[in-house]
């Protein structure tokens, strides 16, 4: 059985520009390219079909959530490498709580969200990939509209989309 990971989207214009930082970043250090996404819950197993049968039915019923996102930041892990802090938000917090019931999987005490913009840039040149981001014009605020049931694999390439769901406006 795959693990999988849940992710919430950014609306659509706000994602056009994050893709295209991520697609930058890419290019220039030769990391993977995938869709902006902040991970709402991550390494889920269970029957990918009974995930995503629990989510269609709830998904519209919960709201898009607005998060402010924090200057980017130089992470610690593969996948968290550069990225975009999510400030505290309560929504988001029990919108992840809800979830977690909902799949019958523990929301993990050690979440830390954030909008990844790249995987894998080796910490050397992570400073001088940071400061050139400051000509990307990033948002700041950030509406999360979608919910995202993917199914995780070795590296971005291998991950698929089971499912895509619109939340409430």
């Amino acid at each position: 059985m795959p693990v999988c990971h849940l992710w919430l989207l950014p609306e659509a214009r706000a994602d056009r520009r994050l893709q295209g930082a991520v697609a930058w970043l890419a290019r220039r250090h030769g990391t993977p390219c995938f869709a902006p996404h902040v991970t709402l819950l991550g390494r889920v197993s269970g029957d990918p079909r009974a995930l995503r049968r629990r989510l269609a039915l709830r998904a519209a019923t919960w709201p898009a959530i607005t998060v402010t996102l924090g200057p980017p930041a130089m992470g610690r892990s593969y996948y968290q490498n550069l990225l975009l802090p999510v400030a505290s938000n309560p929504a988001l917090a029990a919108l992840r709580q809800c979830v977690a019931r909902l799949l019958g999987v523990p929301a993990a005490a050690d979440w830390f969200p954030h909008l990844s913009l790249a995987y894998g840039i080796p910490p050397r040149r992570l400073p001088a990939a940071r400061r050139a981001l400051r000509a990307w014009s990033l948002p700041r605020r950030l509406v999360l509209d979608r919910l995202r049931l993917v199914a995780g694999g070795p590296t971005p390439r291998h991950w698929r989309v089971l499912g895509t769901w619109v939340l409430a406006g």
